[in-house]
């Protein structure tokens, strides 16, 4: 586990206490599984997943050449363009 700090206003504290007691846990069980909880309920997103869904939408032009993010700098700024490496 790994231990952090968490600050919390008097009154969620007060009744983080009173809930821990009652269901017989420890304050920093509770926090644990409550926090679990939340963070569960986040659906999880795959952010480069996000990002190629987005540009199968674009309509490209034609002439868009293959290699525009390998070579960005060169369409950018004109420095010579890297050799693509085929595997």
């Amino acid at each position: 586990m790994k231990r952090t700090q968490v600050y919390l206003d008097y009154e969620t504290h007060r009744m983080a206490l009173v809930l821990a007691s009652q269901t017989g846990q420890t304050l920093s069980s509770l926090i644990r599984i409550s926090l679990k909880a939340s963070v569960k309920s986040i659906p999880k997103k795959n952010s480069l997943l996000e990002i190629a869904k987005l540009a199968k939408k674009i309509n490209w032009p034609k002439n868009t050449p293959r290699d525009l993010s390998y070579n960005l700098d060169h369409y950018l700024y004109g420095t010579p363009k890297k050799p693509f490496l085929k595997k």
